[in-house]
């Protein structure tokens, strides 16, 4: 596949969908913005005037998204496609008018080829399986006893000494996987609660082989339970290995970074990654783009992610290699991630810019104050965060995570709560 670039905007103007009206910057936006018509501000950087105007374009982003999950597809941690998704994004950045920053990180991690589930009763058959992310490597073989969705209340005394099959969703993983171990379970294997495979992180402090499966498979096993006793035998080969990837980093020419506005660039193995996280991606790329053409980019900064599915590391990463004197000069991280599928919206971190970004923007908005991912990261270290988030995508680290199915509206309206964060983190009306 040869080399993507960022799409030229001057040539997308064609055919643009029709948006609900969302202006970032229109003649002067108070403090927010500067007057584009009037001219840059004492030293802004010069803007390509091919860039566009100075409204947020959903068109524009949604063309990101098709760019990285259709045109590059899956972006695991650590893997070409990864690498070849970090530099479409520096080169669209630069071309923008930010200075670029690439982190180049390494960590550690565990290479699961060779995991095996085998069924060896009744049948004698070798499914497909993965060792989930923080899992320990090791053997565990016994019967299998269906537990459901994970809960407590779904697990059966028999469990103590087998191994647990649970269904994807309604729990995290840990969570389950928790339940389980606390019933007496020496594995479990969780199936996918749609079409195909999946891939998943896990806390740390598990001390079992958890493995996952497709759904295809765990009705398989089911079927086989329905008609008597299933036994298997689950070995979760793992070796460290070292792996380097990277961060994309984009500062103004002049200002420092008041806010910092964040994505994650990965996809779970073998998942394109149009939700998870190209959208998220796409927002931030085009709220960058807009910025700059409406010269109201000078304390605005934007950091891509690499290694988030392998356990949020790109955004350790950062906090490590930046500087103490800009780390002190955030005063919000705001985190995109799967921003392009859902009816509502999910607003986790600090509860004034939640309420701030929900109050301004009318939108049905759920609000947390434990934000997961890479803006824990930052909250982590007392950094004021806010994670904005769709809710909720069945499609999540499966192979169906298209682009079809994100909305341009969504992309629009996560612009508008980022937007309105950034205003309420100004101290703008």
């Amino acid at each position: 596949m040869g080399t993507l670039a960022p799409p030229p905007l001057n040539a997308l103007e064609k055919g643009r969908l029709k948006l609900l009206p969302f202006v970032l910057a229109l003649g002067c936006l108070v403090a927010l913005t500067a007057c584009a018509s009037g001219g840059a501000q004492p030293g802004s950087p010069t803007v390509s005037p091919g860039l566009g105007g100075p409204n947020f374009d959903a068109a524009l982003a949604m063309r990101h998204v098709q760019a990285l999950a259709d045109g590059i597809g899956p972006r695991p941690a650590a893997s070409p496609t990864e690498t070849k998704t970090e530099q479409y994004i520096l080169a669209a950045l630069k071309s923008y008018g930010y200075r670029i920053d690439e982190q180049v990180f390494q960590y550690q991690s565990v290479s699961d080829d060779g995991t095996l589930l085998q069924v060896l009763e009744p049948d004698n058959r070798v499914l497909n399986a993965r060792l989930l992310i923080g899992s320990i490597p090791g053997q565990a073989e016994a019967q299998v006893i269906a537990a459901g969705s994970g809960r407590p209340e779904e697990i059966s005394f028999r469990l103590a000494g087998n191994i647990a099959l649970v269904q994807r969703g309604q729990l995290d993983f840990s969570e389950k996987v928790a339940n389980a171990v606390q019933a007496g379970a020496i594995g479990v294997i969780i199936y996918n609660n749609q079409p195909g495979p999946f891939v998943g992180n896990l806390q740390s402090g598990i001390t079992v082989p958890v493995v996952s499966i497709s759904q295809e498979d765990g009705t398989y096993l089911l079927s086989r339970l329905t008609a008597g006793s299933v036994k298997v035998r689950v070995e979760g080969r793992a070796q460290e290995v070292v792996r380097t990837s990277h961060n994309a980093i984009a500062r103004p020419a002049f200002g420092v970074c008041d806010v910092l506005v964040s994505a994650h660039y990965d996809s779970a193995p073998n998942a394109p990654g149009a939700d998870d996280n190209a959208s998220g991606v796409a927002t931030a790329l085009e709220l960058a783009r807009s910025l700059a053409v409406a010269r109201s980019f000078d304390d605005i900064c934007f950091a891509f992610f690499g290694a988030s599915e392998a356990g949020f590391l790109g955004s350790q990463a950062f906090l490590k290699q930046v500087t103490s004197s800009e780390k002190a000069s955030f005063k919000a991280v705001i985190d995109l991630d799967t921003v392009g599928v859902g009816d509502s919206w999910l607003l986790a971190g600090d509860s004034g810019l939640a309420r701030s970004a929900r109050d301004e923007t009318d939108l049905t908005s759920a609000l947390n104050e434990a934000p997961a991912g890479d803006a824990a990261s930052f909250q982590a270290v007392g950094i004021r965060v806010l994670q904005i988030s769709a809710v909720e995508d069945p499609r999540l680290h499966t192979d169906s995570d298209v682009s079809v199915f994100v909305r341009p509206l969504q992309l629009e309206q996560a612009a508008k709560l980022t937007t309105a964060a950034i205003r309420a983190t100004l101290g703008q009306p």
